[in-house]
């Protein structure tokens, strides 16, 4: 007797699960560019971070500056983030690799997070960002801003005079100075009218396109300490005296000026 042939089954059509997008977040210190994404397998949701506080307040929040003369190193940022802004705290979201290189470099003596940055002025640098409107991206401030930032920057340099002014991402600093495509690690020139030693370091923002990753980036850290101790040992580590009749104002106007804005 013949066995019947197995009935047939119907194909079925995968489906396909709906992934739900993570709102971007952009802290101070990320260099100027398009809004970022969320990182894979980044577990800290936007909800998560700014704890109730909605997208719409933190946008009107602004951050506070650390500053005072004499410090060791002021860290300049492009403007706040809408979590940093939300939680008042510098470099807030705790993807970003500011506070753990701090301590990993030598920078400070004792781990410090985002909540301890009242603390900075203490361990001798200062916080700050060239803008102070949060934004969602550094994309979203206008070239007016972006000028009168670097122009009021760029005074508050001159008046506190830190040994190193340090622009965490080098997008910012090529916005502040108008220098097309600048190097990474110590600047060529001080700022204007000033010993003030200026050096350029990575974003320290988990999603920054290149240096990702924390290792990546702690050797500017750890350079940015070694700089930090020559500035101690002399008033004028870097840069030799000028030719007669030539002021170091010369060089402002690209400095107060970024162009393209």
């Amino acid at each position: 007797m013949a066995t019947p042939p197995p009935a047939a089954v119907a194909p079925t059509t995968p489906t396909k699960s709906k992934r739900k997008r993570e709102p971007s977040e952009a802290c101070s210190g990320e260099s100027p560019g398009k809004r970022q994404t969320k990182l894979k397998g980044d577990k800290y949701s936007m909800s998560s971070l700014m704890e109730g506080t909605s997208v719409d307040t933190a946008l009107t929040m602004k951050l506070p500056d650390y500053l005072g003369p004499d410090l060791d190193i002021i860290f300049v940022g492009i403007n706040p983030g809408v979590v940093s802004a939300a939680r008042g705290h510098h470099y807030f979201n705790p993807t970003n690799h500011f506070w753990p290189l701090m301590y990993q470099s030598g920078l400070i003596d004792e781990p410090m997070k985002a909540k301890d940055d009242a603390r900075c002025l203490a361990k001798g640098f200062g916080l700050t960002n060239m803008v102070a409107r949060t934004s969602h991206a550094s994309a979203d401030l206008s070239r007016k801003e972006l000028r009168d930032g670097a122009k009021e920057t760029t005074t508050m340099l001159q008046t506190l005079k830190p040994k190193v002014a340090c622009f965490n991402g080098k997008g910012i600093y090529e916005v502040f100075s108008g220098v097309k495509k600048c190097a990474l690690g110590r600047q060529p020139l001080p700022i204007p009218d000033t010993n003030v030693v200026v050096y350029v370091m990575p974003s320290s923002s988990a999603r920054a396109a290149t240096f990702p990753k924390a290792a990546d980036k702690l050797k500017f850290f750890v350079e940015l300490k070694e700089i930090v101790a020559e500035c101690k040992k002399t008033t004028s580590p870097y840069f030799p005296a000028q030719p007669p009749g030539e002021s170091s104002s010369a060089s402002s106007n690209t400095m107060n000026e970024p162009s393209g804005l």
